[in-house]
């Protein structure tokens, strides 16, 4: 469901999530259809690994178009780099 507006997404806790390539990316397009937030592991291009909350809007050509609300702005990640996706409830 929708988070109302305004609502503060969690902080993400223990490790960043890992799951397989079609999981994550059939999380993240579930999550921009149904408007639903996902954590995410990232990979960053220094090898760190880290969280993020996303709400995903766009999940195409590679790419994954989301309000992050761990930097608190639209983001766009390559799907390469996402190390695994789960819904937050």
């Amino acid at each position: 469901a929708p988070r109302p507006a305004g609502a503060r997404a969690p902080d993400p806790v223990g490790p960043p999530p890992r799951t397989p390539a079609t999981e994550t990316l059939a999380t993240l397009r579930a999550a921009a259809e149904s408007g639903g937030l996902v954590a995410i592991g990232y990979v960053g291009a220094d090898g760190v690994a880290g969280h993020h909350v996303l709400a995903p809007v766009r999940v195409t050509g590679g790419f994954v178009t989301a309000f992050d609300h761990t930097a608190d702005e639209v983001r766009t990640y390559p799907l390469h780099r996402i190390a695994g996706a789960v819904p937050v409830e």
